[in-house]
């Protein structure tokens, strides 16, 4: 395997082998501490712009198989793993992780200490970082790596559709807003027999009603909240207009919509191990959750919290007290030892 390098935006650098595509990768590097799923992981568009290190020591063993995607690519702009595991043991799988990477591009390193790395980002915060398998010179690769930190871009308008698409059901009309909208998501919808029109993210409110949807949703998605007013402009135009739901992105969004503000977590929140607990029932949930920013609690009236990190203490979901809108910042679906919790189905039902 050809020698790969990871340099980091403070200076640091590893040493490893090349998986994937050969060339170089650049992104915002951060961990996630899911022990499976890592397919769903690299096509999930919340990872547009990322660099992904698994702190799961092993990762490949089930391959990779087109319908655990979340997204037509993978769209991480690179990975990090321990050790790679080069045969599949699932009988589903249609062909290597490596071999995903190199049909999408993607470059990534194995072989290097993963748990250094998440010590490092836990400790220092999240900061961009490159991966490289063409030149290994730690410091014209640390130039390189931070004057590409300097460009800050709209992910969103990278993947969000381009007209609107609807997905036929005999259920409530669900009008969703892409801003990275995982195929997962859109499953939730099509089992609950909804009548789906996904509409891209710059569509303006006058254009989302025309469809006379029952209730609307805001997407997940990649990058900074801040970067999107047009989306909060939407937002407010369709504030007790038809109830609203927002998730990941679409929370901080929404959010933003009714006066709320925004930070940057010091590592974000990436895997399917976050605990968080439903204020109103005391209850507390592992949900799976992949972002970098958090709405700031108190501060905006007329807004009630309804859902606490338990690892850190941030806002995972609120309620206005104003408008039909809710946001959560985790996937609406979850589990705990007895039963399941959908909050997608609570959403359709209070239709």
């Amino acid at each position: 395997m050809k020698k790969a390098v990871l340099v980091l935006e403070d200076g640091s650098h590893y040493t490893g082998k090349l998986i994937g595509s050969d060339g170089e990768a650049f992104g915002q590097l951060v961990f996630n501490t899911s022990m499976t799923g890592y397919q769903e992981v690299l096509t999930d568009p919340c990872y547009r712009g990322k660099i992904v290190t698994f702190t799961y020591p092993l990762i490949g063993n089930c391959g990779f198989n087109i319908k655990d995607s979340e997204s037509p690519i993978v769209q991480a702009s690179g990975v990090i793993i321990k050790e790679l595991c080069h045969e599949s043991g699932s009988w589903r799988s249609q062909g290597s992780l490596s071999k995903l990477l190199q049909d999408n591009g993607v470059t990534g390193i194995c072989d290097i200490d993963t748990r250094h790395l998440t010590h490092l980002i836990r400790d220092k915060g999240s900061m961009w970082a490159i991966i490289s398998s063409v030149k290994d010179d730690v410091k014209a690769l640390h130039a390189e790596g931070k004057k590409l930190s300097g460009a800050h871009t709209d992910l969103v308008s990278e993947i969000t559709i381009g007209s609107a698409l609807c997905f036929g059901g005999s259920g409530p009309r669900i009008a969703v807003v892409d801003m990275g909208t995982k195929y997962s998501l859109l499953h939730g919808l099509a089992v609950l027999g909804c009548d789906i029109v996904m509409v891209p993210a710059h569509t303006g409110a006058k254009e989302i009603l025309s469809y006379l949807p029952d209730g609307i949703i805001l997407s997940g998605g990649p990058g900074d909240p801040r970067m999107l007013p047009y989306v909060v402009e939407t937002v407010k135009a369709l504030l007790g207009k038809k109830p609203i739901l927002g998730i990941g992105l679409g929370c901080q969004v929404a959010g933003m919509a009714v006066g709320m503000e925004v930070h940057r977590l010091k590592s974000g929140h990436y895997g399917n191990n976050h605990p968080v607990k439903d204020l109103s029932s005391g209850r507390v949930y592992m949900t799976s959750q992949h972002h970098s920013f958090v709405l700031k609690e108190s501060s905006a009236s007329d807004v009630e919290t309804t859902h606490i990190n338990m690892n850190d203490r941030s806002l995972e979901g609120f309620t206005s007290t104003l408008y039909p809108l809710t946001g959560i910042q985790f996937h609406p679906v979850f589990e705990t030892a007895d039963e399941s919790s959908n909050i997608l189905t609570e959403f359709i039902a209070g239709l």
